[in-house]
């Protein structure tokens, strides 16, 4: 149940690329402990998790972080690293 979670959880997270599969699957390997762990009370709405993620910027794992940026378009304004 918590790995159907955390698929559902990320497949809101950020918008899908040229690539959605791999992508979808890159985000659900990479983010979707980050997703069940810091914003669980975000699922299943999209902009809630997506602002969840980016007020726990700091909190994200190193790799979520990296493809969270990538995604969102670089770093969260007014943020540092």
């Amino acid at each position: 149940m918590r790995t159907l979670i955390a698929a559902l959880a990320t497949l809101f997270l950020l918008p899908a690329g040229a690539n959605a599969q791999s992508s979808d699957e890159e985000r659900n390997r990479v983010c979707g402990a980050d997703v069940m762990r810091l914003c669980l009370n975000a699922i299943p709405d999209r902009p809630r998790i997506i602002a969840c993620m980016q007020s726990q910027r700091d909190n994200l794992s190193p790799a979520c972080r990296a493809l969270f940026d990538r995604e969102r378009g670089g770093a969260v304004p007014g943020r540092r690293g």
